[in-house]
């Protein structure tokens, strides 16, 4: 091999260095973890696995020691996280972050029923106002026979608007 190095103009250590130390990249199982759905979807559901078994094994040793038990089920778990109750003890990022999730869609959902009441609210005194604009208008519009204003409904505006000042 010291005859091929010589010949390329090539240390042996450098050649050696070469073949050892990199790493190869492997192109495809790198596309597959950025791009691949399937891929993140299963990291996923084994990351949610390994959790759940931890949580089962430690309510199980809890309940032998006769200490506070998490969860007696997976289940049990489950029904914890739905109905928004906090553990007692230490929490894990998962659940925290669940509950964090959980709390920013509760704030979110009262946000955007308060914007729904605003836009109601606003459409109702718009609709209001154009059938007062509308009224106003026919009243103002009214004409007799010989094309003159009819000034009857006209004073009663008037009267109506000094009314209100006061």
């Amino acid at each position: 091999m010291e005859h091929e190095c010589v010949e390329m103009n090539i240390s042996p250590t450098k050649a050696n260095l070469v073949d050892s130390s990199k790493k190869q990249f492997d192109k495809k199982k790198y596309r597959q973890q950025k791009y691949s759905n399937k891929f993140k979807v299963t990291t996923w559901e084994n990351e949610r696995k390994r959790i759940l078994t931890r949580e089962l094994y430690g309510s199980l040793v809890c309940k032998k020691k006769g200490i506070f038990v998490k969860a007696s089920s997976p289940e049990d778990y489950f029904n914890r996280i739905n109905n928004k109750e906090e553990p007692q003890g230490k929490r894990n990022s998962v659940l925290a972050a669940r509950l964090q999730y959980n709390r920013r869609k509760r704030e979110l959902r009262e946000q955007k029923e308060k914007e729904l009441q605003a836009k109601a609210e606003r459409h109702e005194a718009l609709e209001n106002y154009k059938t007062r604009k509308a009224e106003t208008f026919k009243k103002l519009s009214r004409k007799t026979s010989k094309g003159q204003p009819v000034m009857k409904d006209r004073l009663e505006l008037l009267l109506a608007k000094i009314q209100l000042s006061k």
